[in-house]
């Protein structure tokens, strides 16, 4: 990212792929060399009228084309731009235009009622979107500017480390502060966000308003992919899943308030969600019933970020991983109420802290983040920069908390902050207005859990003596003089505040007061470390099977038989030998549990799959089809998915999978084989994809997975005619690596399976992920990974004993870490 520009973004899109689409709204769509060409023009018009590199422009734009445009213009020149919040007051807008004294404001029409007095007070060139009336003396038709522009501009004098926005935030004081961020912070925070989460290569949805720190991002990472930023106006719930399905959407982020919208919309009879991933959910704490019920209601994946504006981006994520598991195992669902783990190139640690503010012994502290993405500063608060900005760690002012697993909780804050809806709203911006009624003796403003807004703003109010004053009263009073969103939305009244020795407001006790406290256990504390054997397999000796051989009680899973035959080697064995071991449902979602259950086993580092009887597996059980034909469209994808799901496991799981092909495979049977690792077939073992026989086609890899593995013909030959081929046959097309006699079958699957556990487990599992991913990217972007896997492996203790055992000429010792 050193040497990247925002600028370049567009600029690179527009040379490798010109004619798809970058910015589609309901009105139409924009093509990247029309992005790239527009932007030009406007920025070398904005040059002609004197704007030189690091001139500050403020932007107050609605989410649309002309939104996103902006980034492009002022990065191309060298502008610094200052993203405004439309929905503040005049007076709001004001002091931040008085603060930033911007040398232009570009401006939608619509917004020219309310700000007109404003604007007027400011010296700044104004520039106004799509007037719909004369405009004020010395103000210009925004489309003016691109006609004084040119085709050309020459955007490499600008520095990679120039200042790029002034984005302010609600600060902790009164005042709103504004982070500086350079071109190759914003850039680094988009490269860390996408090496952490698998994002499709299909269009954004923009949920988020432009003027946000997480919706530019947002917009600049679809960017970064090539791939369109789909934008809507304002936020609904109806128009996102239309959105969604029209335009192939794949990948959104949002507030839990957006989130709870679109489940209560979501209807899958009416909305195709099929194209749909990912969501990402960030600037709230999610209420855990809210995820729960978006988990079970919507066909895609989520993630949480944990990060702010002067992190630059978000720097931990709970990955969708992250949200399996915690689903599949009740043991590890407190992780749910936690923010994930550290970023890819982010550091996080915890300055303790005792009750006072001073370090302290406790095992929670202020959250303090290391990052490339960090800001540079606020703009103009050098006493403010150097408390926030300690070398290069920054101080959040949220305090946290790491279990066991290096998860994190923030439970509380040291700033004085309510996040609702997403939007930081000051504790003391709020209480300076409620301070000013003539009534009021003090007010100390918390934020309460909602189920809906995360927190809403509270205001804990006592009166000066004499008449009550009534609540709606006080209410009014700050919605007339604060945005709608930082305006408290309850008020509590007491005679008196709970106070520390110093005099000062204990707003915990406050919180603590008027939350029910099933609901604050349950969002702010972690539950207790996890032991080993919650996530693990419940093993116990198998006579049968000799001193090492180990089950799991046969009632614990319907339809597999599980095993540990051999120290370090699990072996699933599904079990509906009358059926062929087909699969249905329950047993798929079996599978998947098995699965993640001895990933997290230290006892196992290698996992067999093979079958009961004289089949490995016939795949999916036809009579489930029946059902599945009268399912809507959408619904079935969502049910289809479920396959591909497990299906995905197979790869994903850190440990080698090996299939021992002990006889018939169709079907999905071959679909699952071809999940695994390694394959061995035994000489009676038989294959075929007999989908073609009752008008359907193989849907759950065979087209997608196998060509690179056997060739597109191959594939072709056994998706069109159906036919079966034995064992020898189907090794010389490359899909097995051994054919063996049925009865070494086990004996020689379990040999290999002991020379993959002689390596070190930690690069074992990289090795089969980077492996995986590879065959699926550009060599370029193979070679970063590599380079990445390396360097997080480099220093482990598996490397540093593998070394030191090669020169003490010894075996190895590996531990996994």
């Amino acid at each position: 990212m050193k040497n990247l520009r925002i600028s370049d973004l567009v600029a690179r899109n527009a040379l490798h792929r010109p004619d798809s689409p970058a910015l589609i709204e309901s009105g139409g769509q924009v093509t990247w060399r029309e992005l790239d060409r527009n932007s030009t023009r406007y920025a070398s018009g904005l040059g002609a009228l004197g704007f030189e590199p690091g001139d500050r422009v403020a932007t107050i734009l609605r989410n649309g084309p002309a939104a996103v445009e902006s980034f492009f213009v002022l990065a191309k020149l060298g502008l610094v731009g200052i993203p405004i919040n439309y929905n503040l007051t005049p007076a709001e807008i004001h002091t931040l235009l008085a603060d930033s004294r911007p040398r232009g404001i570009i401006v939608d029409a619509e917004f020219l009622d309310q700000l007109a007095p404003v604007l007027a007070e400011t010296t700044a060139t104004v520039a106004v979107r799509k007037p719909v009336s004369p405009l004020a003396a010395g103000w210009l038709d925004y489309d003016d500017v691109a006609a004084r522009g040119s085709d050309y501009i020459d955007t490499r004098s600008i520095d990679p480390d120039s200042i790029r926005t002034i984005r302010y935030t609600s600060g902790t004081t009164a005042a709103p502060k504004g982070c500086l961020g350079t071109h190759g912070q914003i850039l680094s925070s988009i490269e860390n966000f996408l090496a952490q989460i698998h994002i499709p290569p299909r269009p954004y949805l923009q949920m988020l308003p432009l003027f946000s720190g997480a919706g530019i991002w947002m917009a600049l990472a679809a960017a970064y992919q090539g791939v369109a930023n789909v934008l809507l106006p304002g936020f609904s719930s109806t128009k996102a899943l239309e959105a969604i399905a029209t335009h192939g959407v794949g990948h959104a982020c949002g507030v839990p308030t957006m989130l709870s919208r679109i489940c209560d919309e979501y209807d899958p009879c009416r909305h195709d969600l099929s194209s749909f991933e990912v969501f990402g959910y960030t600037g709230a704490k999610m209420p855990p019933a809210l995820l729960q019920r978006a988990l079970d209601k919507l066909p895609c994946a989520f993630y949480q970020g944990f990060g702010g504006g002067e992190l630059g981006g978000l720097v931990s994520f709970l990955t969708p991983e992250d949200h399996d598991c915690a689903l599949r195992f009740p043991a590890l669902r407190h992780r749910l109420s936690s923010v994930g783990r550290p970023a890819q190139y982010a550091e996080i640690c915890l300055r303790q802290l005792a009750e006072d503010g001073s370090a302290g012994s406790d095992d929670a502290g202020e959250i303090i983040v290391r990052s490339p993405s960090n800001f540079s500063g606020y703009w103009q608060r050098p006493d403010e920069t150097s408390h926030a900005l300690q070398g290069e760690w920054v101080h959040t002012g949220d305090v946290g908390r790491f279990d066991a697993d290096g998860y994190l909780y923030v439970i509380d804050r040291v700033k004085d902050m309510v996040v609702s809806g997403g939007m930081n709203v000051s504790s003391a911006e709020v209480e300076a207005v409620l301070s000013e009624h003539p009534r009021v003796h003090s007010v100390a403003v918390i934020g309460l859990p909602d189920d809906e807004w995360g927190e809403v703003v509270t205001a804990v109010v006592k009166l000066l003596p004499g008449d009550p004053v009534p609540e709606a009263e006080l209410l009014a009073y700050a919605r007339s003089r604060l945005a709608g969103y930082k305006a408290p939305k309850q008020i509590r009244f007491v005679d008196d505040f709970p106070l520390n020795s110093a005099g000062k407001v204990l707003k915990r006790e406050l919180r603590r007061r008027y939350c029910a406290p099933a609901s604050s256990r349950q969002a702010d504390a972690p539950a207790a470390p996890l032991s080993q054997g919650d996530t693990s397999m419940q093993w116990q000796p198998d006579p049968s099977a000799g001193p090492q051989g180990y089950i799991v009680q046969p009632e614990t899973f319907q339809f597999l038989d599980i095993s540990l035959p051999q120290e370090g080697i699990a072996q699933i064995t599904l079990n509906r030998p009358d059926k062929l071991n087909a699969f249905n449902s329950a047993m798929i979602g079996e599978i998947r549990a098995a699965l993640w259950k001895m990933n997290f086993d230290d006892r196992v580092r290698v996992i067999v799959v093979t079958g009961a009887g004289r089949g490995f597996s016939a795949g999916r059980d036809v009579k489930e089809l029946q059902g599945e034909r009268a399912m809507p469209l959408p619904q079935y994808r969502a049910y289809v998915r479920a396959n591909h799901d497990m299906l995905n496991d197979l790869e994903q799981i850190e440990k080698p999978i090996i299939a021992a092909i002990n006889g018939v495979c169709a079907g999905g049977g071959v679909e699952l084989a071809a999940s695994c690792d390694f394959r061995f077939a035994s000489e009676t073992a038989t294959f075929l994809l007999p989908e073609i026989f009752i008008g359907v086609i193989p849907a759950s890899g065979a087209c997608s997975r196998m060509i690179q593995m056997i060739g597109i013909e191959n594939v072709k030959d056994l998706v069109m005619t159906g036919r079966t081929v034995d064992a020898r046959e189907i090794r010389e097309m490359g899909f097995v690596r051994r054919v063996v006699s049925p009865d070494s079958l086990l004996e020689d699957v379990y040999a290999f399976a002991r020379q993959l556990m002689r390596g070190a487990p930690l690069a074992v599992g990289i090795g089969k992920q980077v492996t995986n991913t590879c065959q699926n990217v550009d060599t370029e972007t193979g070679r970063i990974l590599e380079r990445l896997a390396q360097s997080s492996l480099v220093g482990s203790l598996d490397s540093t004993e593998g070394i030191k055992a090669f020169l003490d000429k010894r075996a190895p010792g590996f531990n996994g870490q």
